[in-house]
This record gives structure tokens, C-alpha cells and sequence, in this order.
């Protein structure tokens, strides 16, 4: 019941309960703009073992990582970018997190990197070195995709919720009917940030920092909740044509009630829009059997 209902769940999981089904004529919508995260640095120190050239490791002061993350799980960093700071230049451009380890108690640790080091001078650290490196997260713009980073602050101020619906406002346009599916507090060394997930990926790019999303709130004109069993798209000019015969029985309740099913019967809703463009007349015909005894 915590997800945004798009099929493919059990039936159970997805009932309406009774008196829970709107039917509304959509009130004025209300919009709110919510920015997306700037790129987030953590400065982390070097081990106390010399860093080899031409590796596909570093060395890394556990401790350091331990009171920055607060764990020795990797989880925080994995797939996060990596870059030079100080006087070190042993890091290519482009070099992300894959992987390591870190102890629980002392000094030993490190990261297995996506890129060799380089050949440089100065990329031998034979002791730990204050701020050796630079871990960034959110510092990706991201294009075409089902999710986004957003700043805490700015999420929390619009209102937006799991269900709520994404207009095009932003530098980012998103299709009809999009939602968002799910909320996760990402918290990376001490900064608090949403990433967020959408039932749809948005078209364009959602610049670091700079770029908006805008999210829209109104009593919609269709029905919901309940379990979403089909949905197709209708061309436009066109006959479409949908067999649900096999997909699901609609049947009463052994004992009738007045709301919806497990309280009273199922109910079928058509909930029909447009996906673009201006308004259309379009006929709709709906044909049913019934069971005799």
C-alpha cells in the first residue's frame, strides 16, 4: 500500500477500501518548484601505505572514512566520483568508486577504482596525507532518467509526497499521468539530500544544482486508488480495440457491503486522457457478460 499502484503486484496489495475511492471533478491546481541537489565534496585522507602507479586501488585512512560515514560499509561511496585534491594528481578525470574495504578498527583501507592511477610524481603518499582526495555525489547531471536528486530543503518545503503528480514547469518535461514512486533521505557526509523516483523518466537534462522540477497538486479528476490491471495507448484517428475477458473476474462479496471490494463488490474504473495536445471527442464502447445461474 506504500507504492504508487502500476500493476503487476498481488491483488491483495492494491485493494481500495471502502469509501476510499474519489470521484471528483479536479480542483484549481496548485504547482511547487523544487531545485536539484548541488554536487556534494567529502574530503577524505590517504592511507599510510604507499599508493602504487598505474593501480586500480588507493589507500585510504580507515578512520578517516569511519568518522566521516559513520560505517565501514562502502554503500556510501560506491559509484561515486573520485578526484584529486591538494597536490595529488595520480586520479584521471572521470575515476569513480567500485569498491575496497575498510576495517573496523585502525588505519587499513581502500577503494578499488574504475581507472588506473596515473604515472605522476607526486601520486606516492608513503604516509597519510590530510585531504589526499575528493569524493563528490550529485555531481552528475542527469538526462532522461526516472529519478532525480534533490536539494532537502527545497523537497521539503513543496509538500511532495509518494503519488504526487509532476507537471512541466521545470527545465525538465515529464509525459502525462507521471508520479512520483518513492522518497529516499540520502544522507552523504552529514549532507541530507532526496533522491527521488518517478513511474516515468522525464525527457532533457536535469542540470547539477541549477535545474527545477515542478510538482503539481489538485484533487484529480479520475478515480483512485486501487489495483491498475490495464493500460494501453489509443491511436489517435484510430479503432483501438482491448480483450480483458482473461485477464479478471469482476464478482460480489459473499456478504455485500457499501464501499468497495472487500467491503461490496469490485469496480471497474476507466480512467481515459490525453497524453498531448488539445482536446479530442472520442466514442468509447464497453460490452459485458454476465454469469446465469
Amino acid at each position: 500500500m506504500s507504492g504508487v499502484a502500476q500493476g503487476g503486484q498481488p491483488s491483495f496489495a492494491q485493494i481500495a477500501s471502502g469509501g476510499s475511492v474519489n470521484w471528483s471533478t479536479g480542483d484549481a491546481a496548485t504547482t511547487a518548484t523544487v531545485s536539484s541537489q548541488a554536487a556534494i565534496s567529502v574530503n577524505m585522507n590517504s592511507g599510510y601505505r604507499r599508493s602504487d602507479r598505474n593501480r586500480n586501488f588507493i589507500w585510504i585512512d580507515a578512520n578517516d572514512y569511519r568518522n566521516t560515514f559513520g560505517t565501514t560499509s562502502l554503500g556510501p561511496v560506491q559509484g561515486k566520483t573520485l578526484i584529486n585534491a591538494g597536490s595529488y594528481s595520480n586520479i584521471q578525470a572521470g575515476t569513480t568508486i567500485t569498491g575496497g574495504y575498510m576495517s573496523n578498527s585502525g588505519t587499513y583501507g581502500y577503494f578499488i577504482l574504475s581507472r588506473n592511477t596515473t604515472n605522476n610524481d607526486n601520486d606516492r603518499i608513503n604516509a597519510a596525507t590530510s585531504n589526499a582526495y575528493t569524493i563528490q555525489s550529485a555531481d552528475v547531471p542527469l538526462a532522461n532518467r526516472n529519478f532525480a536528486y534533490f536539494d532537502k530543503t527545497s523537497f521539503d518545503a513543496s509538500g511532495a509526497k509518494i503519488g504526487t503528480e509532476l507537471s512541466n514547469g521545470g527545465s525538465v518535461t515529464f509525459p502525462a499521468n507521471t508520479q512520483v514512486n518513492n522518497v529516499d533521505l540520502v544522507d552523504f557526509g552529514g549532507t541530507e539530500y532526496y533522491e527521488v523516483q518517478f513511474n516515468q523518466a522525464f525527457s532533457g537534462t536535469l542540470a547539477v544544482g541549477t535545474g527545477t522540477v515542478e510538482f503539481t497538486f489538485v484533487q484529480p479528476p479520475y478515480a483512485q486508488p486501487g489495483e491498475t490491471v490495464f493500460s494501453f495507448i489509443a491511436t489517435p484517428g484510430e479503432r483501438s480495440t482491448l480483450d480483458l475477458s482473461e485477464l479478471k473476474e469482476l464478482t460480489n462479496t459473499p456478504l455485500g457491503g457499501r464501499g468497495t471490494y472487500p467491503n461490496g463488490p469490485d469496480v471497474l474504473a476507466l480512467n481515459v486522457y490525453k497524453v498531448g495536445g488539445v482536446a479530442a471527442n472520442a466514442n468509447i464502447i464497453l460490452r459485458w457478460g454476465e454469469a446465469q445461474a
